[in-house]
């Protein structure tokens, strides 16, 4: 185990050209003292349209087209490549403001109920740590009630004209083996909504109650809302980083929200809080493996994450979640990432399988089945039968690697 604080240890990653240019772009927002790279970075050889494809696979279009417009950097930039990442920010901004405008009528019909209510993830970090409603892309809104609200809330939702999604898996096995109900889905509109009453089922000593307590008021058009307080939404995030096995995907976007959450809050987070949190939710390798990463390549002046200075992280974890991350982990890695960050043997292996049997939305992204049909459980066999005829032999290297990592 190596000290956080001496960074410049270990074998550093080799980025390509296109991520970063992509990174520069999402360090505008958070490190605003830093002087930009990015007229060097456009005289790269770049290959333009790979990097677009990187941007919106990635959700960070709006950030990088953000960062780019209006700079002299914009005028090296295909023409064609500008309109696209300026038509990314706009379709942002027009589907935010129509998920914000369904948001405020969940609300409203919530506390006609007298459920109170959080906006969780997306929901949440656009309306507060972004200055700008097209910038941080939604595929759903989040929302988090009390445990005791939970019928109320999906009375709520049915009369709103959703209907939950238990095609496959009936809303019984949601409440006893996950923290939100079934998706619900509008009738009539492309909406997708999930009512949580927790972030995890797995967390020990953690008690979602506090985020009540904690929690800050904000206004969304003049309606009251709450969101989660600086601490939880940063440990949220990541969290949610390591529920997705740190993937290309969602990685670099929520290294971004991190980042700028930080920022955003800079003059009230209590690290003292958080730090405890972590403690007490074992849950310290992922967290601090993360903001390691956060500091690396967003921010690193002395003020920003101070609390690292004081805790210890694996140099091989952090480098596979960084190898994910950035596309250059293979499945192999993806497959055992969230074991290596669990600190007991039960929640290893519950892990391991939680990764080999995926969701139906996950199968159908993967095979062709659809998701939710009764083809799918084939595709669970199939998919047993091929992780263990590709990987089989790269178990027991991973197994000493997890031992080496816990040393």
């Amino acid at each position: 185990m190596k000290s956080l604080n001496v960074m410049e240890k270990g074998t550093p990653m080799i980025l390509s050209n296109e991520d970063k240019l992509l990174l520069d772009c999402l360090r505008s927002g958070v490190d605003v003292g830093r002087q930009s790279k990015l007229k060097s970075l456009v005289d790269l050889p770049l290959d333009w349209d790979e990097l677009i494809r990187s941007a919106e696979t990635r959700g960070i279009s709006s950030l990088v087209y953000k960062s780019l417009n209006g700079t002299d950097a914009e005028s090296i930039i295909p023409a064609s490549g500008m309109e696209r990442l300026r038509n990314a920010y706009h379709l942002t901004a027009a589907q935010n403001m129509f998920f914000y405008s369904e948001v405020q009528r969940i609300l409203k019909a919530f506390k006609k109920a007298d459920i109170d209510a959080m906006l969780l993830k997306g929901a949440a970090l656009s309306a507060t740590v972004y200055d700008d409603i097209g910038l941080r892309t939604m595929k759903d809104i989040d929302i988090l009630v009390h445990e005791k609200s939970l019928n109320r809330a999906k009375a709520v939702m049915q009369i709103l004209d959703y209907k939950a999604q238990t095609q496959i898996k009936p809303e019984k096995w949601y409440r006893e083996n996950h923290f939100h109900l079934p998706v619900f889905i509008h009738r009539k509109k492309s909406l997708a909504v999930e009512i949580h009453w927790n972030i995890s089922k797995v967390l020990p000593g953690y008690d979602i109650e506090q985020w009540w307590q904690r929690a800050l008021e904000i206004e969304i058009s003049g309606t009251p809302v709450l969101v989660p307080c600086a601490e939880d939404m940063i440990f949220h995030l990541c969290l949610h980083l390591y529920h997705n096995s740190f993937n290309e995907e969602t990685g670099l976007k929520g290294l971004s929200d991190i980042a700028h959450t930080i920022q955003y809050y800079s003059a009230s987070i209590d690290w003292d809080i958080f730090t405890a949190l972590v403690n007490m939710c074992e849950f310290r390798k992922p967290v601090y493996s993360v903001l390691f990463l956060v500091k690396k390549h967003f921010c690193t002046h002395e003020q920003f994450l101070p609390m690292l200075d004081t805790v210890c992280i694996d140099s091989k974890f952090v480098a596979l979640i960084e190898e994910l991350i950035f596309g250059q982990g293979d499945e192999t890695k993806a497959l055992f990432i969230r074991s290596m960050g669990a600190e007991t043997v039960g929640k290893t292996t519950q892990e391991i399988i939680s990764h080999v049997f995926l969701s139906q939305v996950e199968m159908s992204n993967r095979y062709p089945v659809k998701a939710y049909s009764a083809k799918a459980y084939i595709y669970y066999i199939y998919r047993c039968l091929e992780l263990a005829f590709k990987y089989g032999k790269c178990v027991p290297g991973f197994i000493r690697l997890n031992t080496r990592t816990e040393a």
